[in-house]
């Protein structure tokens, strides 16, 4: 009895632990957005100081769900659980990642970009944003149908990535952006672009969760503008 209570107290504050971390990735998130609009790099720099908070978490975390499924040897829904945990928090983690990225290139940014240039980026960041949003509020509501609204973004974010590298070739091409700038801003694109994609996955792994089946490679509604990206882009 004593493991069994034990076991159900562990998988609530790993609920409320993965919650957590889930928080402090988007507001990561948000603040790079924030930073890349207003090419505020104190502001950059404060993401990439408190990634070191998120892999702390994503450490504990695996040693949380490994010594849960020792301890209490957990079956159906929990253990579904604690294996959906360690997928989504190395998610996460890597989503945290990508931030950093994206901050350690602002530094070298024109103040302003050519073009649409500006505005393309914002909205590819603006929607990966959304995306995060989705897929973890409806993780927290273990919402499987809330979620896939996720995946009817799939399509708009890999135009904005084949638009955003066109835009940016074109103004290399003229002139009208050094060939030096367009390096971040590739890494940039590469890195907002993982950002939608790793929170397609977390509704992945919410459909492991609360109806047992893995979907993976299955739930993309419609695949043909991102075959097309990724033969641009290599694999992701």
């Amino acid at each position: 009895m004593n493991d069994v209570l034990h076991g159900a107290s562990g998988i609530y504050a790993l609920r409320t632990d993965v919650l957590t971390m889930s928080a402090l990735v988007r507001q990561a998130c948000g603040k790079v957005h924030a930073a890349v609009r207003l090419r505020d790099e104190r502001m950059a720099e404060e993401v990439v100081r408190g990634d070191d908070a998120i892999d702390e978490m994503e450490l504990d975390l695996d040693a949380t769900c490994t010594s849960l499924i020792a301890r209490t040897q957990p079956v159906a829904r929990d253990l579904r659980f604690i294996l959906t945990a360690v997928r989504m928090v190395l998610d996460l983690e890597r989503i945290a990642d990508e931030a950093v990225t994206i901050a350690r290139q602002i530094h070298l940014l024109p103040q302003r970009l050519p073009g649409t240039l500006e505005q393309e980026l914002d909205a590819s960041m603006r929607l990966a944003l959304e995306m995060l949003d989705i897929a973890c509020s409806a993780f927290r509501a273990e919402d499987v149908s809330a979620g896939m609204a996720v995946f009817r973004r799939t399509d708009a974010s890999v135009r904005l990535m084949m638009s955003l590298y066109g835009t940016l070739m074109e103004a290399v091409g003229r002139n009208a952006l050094a060939g030096p700038a367009a390096v971040p801003l590739i890494l940039m694109v590469r890195s907002i672009d993982r950002i939608c994609r790793r929170s397609e996955n977390i509704v992945e792994h919410l459909c492991f969760l609360c109806e047992g089946v893995t979907v993976k490679h299955r739930a993309r509604l419609s695949g043909g503008a991102r075959r097309q990206a990724e033969d641009m882009r290599g694999t992701r």
